[in-house]
């Protein structure tokens, strides 16, 4: 899998989950930036995904949300 599918795949989970770019990279050590262009495929980091892809199936139900706007 290129890793740009796998960033897709990556950033489809977090977004199911309600889970926000600061909430991973926080947890990850990392900067949002890095995560959104890992997301985006812009950024190759193989070890870096996987680091992110276990966070996401270990932590993803547990993660804090990300804030939903009230609907009106």
């Amino acid at each position: 899998m290129p890793p740009s599918a796998a960033g897709s795949d990556l950033r489809a989970t977090r977004l199911a989950a309600h889970i926000s770019l600061q909430t991973v990279a926080d947890a990850l050590g990392s900067w949002p930036i890095r995560i959104s262009e890992l997301e985006r495929g812009l950024k190759h980091d193989t070890a870096f995904a996987r680091r992110y892809m276990t966070w996401l199936a270990v932590h993803g139900e547990d993660a804090p949300k990300a804030r939903r706007p009230l609907a009106v």
